[in-house]
């Protein structure tokens, strides 16, 4: 039996592209379809001092908030 590789390959990535696209339109609605260039954003907010928990090998960063 002789494998297409060229067809599985093509099958694949369009398969991979209709899974994407609803994702795709929900960061559109959400506005985040493009990244801000200029000007202040809600990202720009700091959350104050990180606090650190050291749990033996696990460390794990925190915000009090």
């Amino acid at each position: 039996m002789h494998i297409d590789t060229y067809r599985r390959r093509f099958v694949g990535t369009a398969l991979m592209a209709l899974a994407a696209a609803p994702l795709s339109s929900l960061m559109a609605k959400a506005g985040m379809s493009t990244p801000p260039t200029t000007g202040k954003t809600k990202m720009d907010t700091s959350f104050g001092p990180l606090k650190q928990i050291n749990a033996g090998v696990l460390s794990v960063g925190y915000v009090d908030a």
